[in-house]
């Protein structure tokens, strides 16, 4: 088997040192001073022995490694959470046409630690995008305030944060409105994840809202957490149904949640919407094909994985991103699921 060719290769055939070969590889000839002459015989060595730089060594030459971390929660959402998927395509197809790679890891701080420090610190990415992190988590507002390249996802609730999303309250209060609207009033709200979360929080604060605004009595046992899956949907659904008074509408958190409740519901002999209207967030391609097709909330997950990247380049690359600006307003897409 024919060997890698190495630094040391192309300086002997060139005949220069190996410090000279360094040099010319990662662009730093003209800094050191070399001659025009060794340049072009290192560069005609490299081409003749198919040489190319290991990654990790230019990296630690430049103190760039190319690379930004999308940090999840748990890497096993990849496998439940469809949003991911699309958050993630986004965020590399921007990455790859602006010369970055990506690397998803997981990081939770639990007020223990440092783990997003430390991540950012172990030299394997550059900068981070942060996606469903626990409200005010000490470590990664640290990591904020700190000046670092980060974007969230939501909100820490912090001046210097660079964020992408919004809406989230105004989501929640506009979902429970067009469910009263259909002249539902015992609505439930299933959360895609436990509280502790901006968007999960916010869209259960928006959901009381409206309640409140339309004089309706919140009942507590109608709020149900479920977590990220189709089956925790189906869970949290079988809870509201065992209610000596099942709700006639439910507020739905994410869509995956609301496939995984509505087969709840199909499977207690009941129908959508005539028994139960339901309504959601997310609009991933499935809300359409699903029967009855599901009312949902459009995040734009995509497209808002691509403006998080373009944000951490700018942040990487030296420059100072745009300031925070208000979303557009959320739309409605009214299907069949909420009659």
């Amino acid at each position: 088997m024919t060997k890698k060719p190495t630094s040391t290769d192309v300086a002997t055939l060139a005949q220069v040192s190996r410090s000279a070969v360094s040099l010319v590889l990662t662009g730093r000839a003209n800094a050191a001073r070399l001659s025009s002459d060794t340049v072009e015989r290192v560069l005609k060595a490299a081409e003749a022995l198919h040489y190319r730089p290991n990654a990790s060594g230019r990296s630690l030459v430049r103190g760039k490694t190319d690379t930004i971390g999308l940090i999840i929660r748990d890497l096993d959402l990849l496998d439940v959470d469809p949003v991911l998927s699309l958050l993630l395509s986004g965020i590399v197809h921007r990455c790859r046409a602006g010369g970055y790679q990506v690397l998803v890891e997981t990081a939770r701080g639990n007020g223990e630690g440092d783990p997003f420090g430390e991540l950012m610190d172990s030299g394997r990415i550059d900068g981070m995008i942060v996606e469903n992190a626990d409200y005010a988590d000490p470590s990664l507002r640290r990591l904020i305030q700190s000046g670092r390249p980060v974007v969230v996802f939501g909100s820490q609730g912090l001046d210097e944060e660079n964020a992408v999303g919004g809406g989230e309250h105004r989501t929640g209060e506009m979902v429970t409105e067009h469910l009263m609207a259909r002249g539902r009033r015992r609505i439930a709200h299933i959360t895609y994840s436990s509280e502790g979360i901006f968007s999960v929080d916010q869209r259960l604060l928006g959901y009381r809202t409206a309640l409140v605004t339309a004089g309706v009595v919140a009942d507590p046992r109608l709020v149900v957490h479920a977590n990220f899956s189709m089956e925790s949907g189906y869970r949290a659904m079988q809870q509201l149904l065992a209610l000596a008074e099942p709700p006639d509408a439910v507020f739905i958190g994410s869509d995956a949640v609301a496939i995984g409740a509505m087969a709840a519901i199909t499977d207690a002999g009941l129908s959508v919407p005539a028994d139960i209207a339901v309504a959601s967030v997310d609009d991933i391609e499935m809300a359409r094909f699903c029967r009855p097709a599901l009312t949902s909330v459009p995040i734009n997950a995509r497209q808002s994985g691509a403006e998080a990247a373009s944000m951490l380049i700018d942040m990487m690359e030296g420059k100072k991103p745009e300031p925070k600006r208000p979303g557009p307003a959320p739309q409605l897409i009214v299907r069949a699921s909420s009659g």
